[in-house]
């Protein structure tokens, strides 16, 4: 048997495997994953369009008697046009953008306050509170 037809015989032997695994596949009943994660989505816009274009700092401050407003967590977004600047809380502030997976794995239950500050002036802002009931976490803003 030549190279030729050595090879094309193993190409039709795997595409056969595969084309019983898919028809395998196929008739089983799906297999579900569940996820959820307590978010908060925190929002800024500049609503008469003043700016155009512009960067937002989103910071999240203790609210703890000791550390009160102490700066937490912060982010910067570029926002573009009219629209709304959002980050949200906690995925936006993983360690790539400041804050270690670590330090967010440890916020306490309790309320924050976060703030949104663009060229150095405070323009919004607002407090959540996360809580935390038989081993489940929730952040209600």
């Amino acid at each position: 048997m030549n190279s030729f037809m050595k090879h094309l015989r193993q190409l039709i032997q795997v595409a056969s495997l595969a084309i019983l695994l898919v028809v395998h596949a196929l008739g089983r009943d799906p297999v579900w994953e569940e996820m959820e994660a307590p978010q908060l989505r925190l929002t800024i816009r500049d609503k008469l369009n003043v700016y155009h274009s512009y960067e937002v700092k989103f910071t999240i401050y203790s609210t703890t008697p000791g550390s009160l407003n102490k700066p937490l967590f912060s982010r910067t977004v570029h926002v573009d046009q009219n629209r709304p600047g959002s980050v949200i809380f906690p995925d936006d502030f993983l360690s790539k953008h400041g804050s270690s997976t670590n330090q967010l794995l440890r916020i306490a239950p309790g309320v924050y306050n976060w703030g949104a500050e663009v060229d150095g002036k405070d323009v919004g802002g607002g407090q959540f509170e996360v809580i935390v009931n038989g081993g489940g976490v929730r952040i209600v803003g």
